[in-house]
């Protein structure tokens, strides 16, 4: 892995700068087992595990044999509780389940390296200059995300497939529309040919309308918590934001592209050059001078 230059966008979408980072100092290698384990950890950490049904010992029912075991020509047969019977007990029950686990500090601070690493390789995470608002404005982030959306070709790729469905959705309503009209005139039973079908190249499908089809589309990833940004971006569909201090591999895998700024991609790695310093042995660190 070499050094990688990503193009630093503006709040209009053009090009201000470039940025250059190596791959190799956020991880030397890319683990796949090593972020598989990370994300099934956090993903089994969102289970409640709330569930339960009940067993044996929880339907109501006497424990008494419903009849003696020989003679009657019948089946042999114990409580009314079993699972067999109408009213019994599930064989299995579930019961509440703490699913709740952890793996070792430094695998997962290593798995969120590998997984921001893994994104820049592929060319998933965009870099914007600087992100500040003086006040919640849901209309100034959407137009930003348009401009950079459209400007980059970045985020166009995820409205692909939502082209093509509103080309067939309107074919099919096209399709629909002549066949009502045909039946309403009644004499004239003249077969009307529905209108052309747009091609998905002729339709411009709006970045925002593309991201909301998916979601967890894009993550932004701020320096720090600004009331401001969070308030403007969770009433976009398919957008979240996070400060830097709480990404994790999961929260850097599940969405399709990264929009992080300048400020928060420095504080992440000067992160990493932090945690590497603390794992140095005694005998590397330098001596502090007393008195």
């Amino acid at each position: 892995m070499g050094v990688i230059s990503l193009p630093i966008y503006d709040c209009t979408g053009s090009q201000v700068g470039t940025y250059e980072i190596d791959p190799g100092e956020l991880a030397p290698r890319i683990s796949k087992q090593l972020l598989h384990d990370a994300v099934v950890m956090y993903q089994r950490n969102l289970r409640q595990g709330t569930v339960q049904t009940r067993g044996r010992g929880d339907v109501a029912g006497t424990t008494r044999k419903m009849y003696r075991q020989k003679g009657t020509g019948r089946a042999r047969a114990g409580s009314r509780r079993t699972n067999i019977r109408r009213g019994g007990g599930h064989t299995f029950a579930k019961r509440p389940t703490d699913w709740s686990y952890r793996l070792p500090k430094k695998a997962l601070r290593l798995a969120s390296r590998m997984a921001l690493a893994a994104r820049i390789i592929d060319g998933e995470v965009t870099l914007i200059d600087q992100f500040t608002l003086d006040r919640p404005r849901t209309s100034e982030v959407a137009s930003m995300l348009e401009a950079i959306g459209q400007k980059t070709q970045e985020f166009l790729c995820l409205t692909a497939r939502l082209a093509r469905r509103r080309a067939e959705a309107r074919r099919r309503a096209a399709i629909r529309r002549a066949q009502r009209q045909a039946q309403t005139q009644g004499q004239n039973q003249t077969p009307i040919s529905p209108e052309p079908t747009p091609s998905a190249e002729e339709i411009r499908v709006p970045v925002l309308d593309g991201l909301k089809y998916y979601p967890n589309a894009l993550l932004v990833v701020v320096p720090q918590y600004d009331v401001n940004i969070y308030r403007s971006i969770r009433n976009l569909p398919g957008v979240s934001v996070l400060p830097v201090d709480q990404l994790n591999a999961w929260e850097i895998l599940r969405p399709r592209r990264l929009l992080m700024t300048r400020s928060a991609l420095d504080a992440f790695r000067q992160k990493i050059a932090q945690e590497k310093q603390q794992q140095q042995s005694p005998s590397e660190l330098q001596p502090v001078p007393l008195g």
